[in-house]
């Protein structure tokens, strides 16, 4: 999640602000038009219709951010290779604002279409690991033995002229060669990089920035920000639960079994008895097992309770709107408290889809972090 504290303004009084301390909020959206490198080239804000314009986010997506723009063709725009970036810009008391970046996208370039004397494109744009999927391989790709595999990820970014990289970076190497045929993305094979030593899936931030770093549980990770149904909530009527407890699996048993290496094996099995799908809970064990390629066993580790904390939040999903509230990123984790669903836990959002009207209203999908 954005940080709601500015050089200007404290978290507190941007926070006043959002949630209408004062009276009524104001917030203005604009949009910057980018070049290929990401520098800014122009305020294309005239040209687009905010109020017809929207952007989601979907962690569990190939491509996370994508966005639907109604832009006046003009010919300033070069839709094959400009990008945009728009813009949240919160109104503060005594005249400043706080501006909040919506995601960096790259645009599509669909059929014209006039209305009175204006030409317009109905834009579906995607953020940068778009990218990933369109700059394919020439060749089969080898990764050699004993060679640190951030390295490698990163060399695979920079072959596809990004430069914009915040991975952070491990000692771990590879401990054999490892291959790929040329017809898979660069994506996937990032990502199945990244999944070997256990960081998170490749995502790209507000900014611009491919960004992955070691993967931590929800439980590992701090409430960034409360929602709840007082007398100056956000939320608006209607939220709902979904609970579906049935096929989640309590033992995880993970796996490395390649011809030229130690086999490897880690078994996690939940006896929490504060947790629903366990096995002193269920009264029985219901099992999964994980083929893996991580790098070494505490790798492995990881990567199987990884699997076992996923899999045991999909028991409670909650669906739910609020004001705009443009600070959100991508798996932000949440305090939720709502007096008549009788909810007071902690939440790990799934995605959101944000109209840019002040009007409008948001919608949250977001997993209740459960003890296992």
């Amino acid at each position: 999640m954005l940080s709601l504290d500015t050089k200007d303004y404290t978290k507190q009084e941007v926070m006043d602000v959002l949630h209408g301390k004062y009276g009524r909020r104001l917030i203005d959206f604009r949009f910057d038009l980018l070049d290929e490198a990401d520098k800014v080239i122009g305020d294309v804000t005239r040209l687009v219709e905010a109020e017809s314009s929207t952007v989601d986010m979907d962690s569990e997506a190939e491509i996370h951010r994508t966005a639907s723009f109604r832009v006046r063709d003009t010919g300033e725009i070069d839709f094959l290779k400009d990008r945009i970036q728009p813009w949240a810009d919160l109104h503060m008391r005594g005249n400043g604002t706080v501006s909040f970046p919506l995601g960096v996208f790259l645009l599509s370039t669909p059929e014209k279409e006039y209305q009175g004397n204006a030409l317009y494109r109905n834009i579906d744009a995607y953020d940068k690991l778009q990218i990933l999927i369109d700059d394919g391989f020439t060749a089969r790709i080898v990764a050699d033995e004993g060679e640190r595999v951030t390295d490698f990820i990163v060399e695979l970014l920079q072959e596809a002229g990004i430069k914009k990289i915040n991975i952070e970076r491990s000692d771990k190497e590879f401990p054999t060669w490892m291959s790929w045929d040329p017809d898979v993305s660069r994506l996937e094979v990032i990502n199945e990089l990244l999944g070997v030593i256990n960081y998170e899936k490749l995502y790209v931030d507000e900014y611009g920035y491919f960004v992955s770093r070691p993967y931590r549980t929800p439980n590992q990770r701090a409430s960034e920000y409360t929602y709840e149904t007082n007398h100056v909530s956000v939320i608006t009527p209607g939220a709902t639960v979904e609970e579906d407890y049935f096929n989640v699996a309590n033992q995880f048993v993970g796996v490395v079994s390649e011809p030229d290496r130690v086999p490897l094996t880690y078994t996690y099995e939940n006896t929490n008895e504060e947790s629903p799908t366990s096995i002193p809970r269920r009264g029985r064990t219901i099992t999964k097992y994980i083929d893996s390629d991580s790098v070494d066993l505490e790798t492995l580790q990881g990567e199987v309770e990884k699997v076992a904390y996923e899999d045991s939040q999909i028991v409670t999903k909650m669906e739910f709107t609020t004001a705009i509230m443009p600070m959100h990123s991508y798996n932000d984790i949440l305090r939720i408290k709502h007096d008549k669903l009788g909810i007071n836990a902690r939440f790990q959002e799934v995605s959101w889809s944000m109209p840019l009207s002040a009007t409008g209203t948001m919608s949250h999908s977001a997993k209740e972090i459960l003890p296992i």
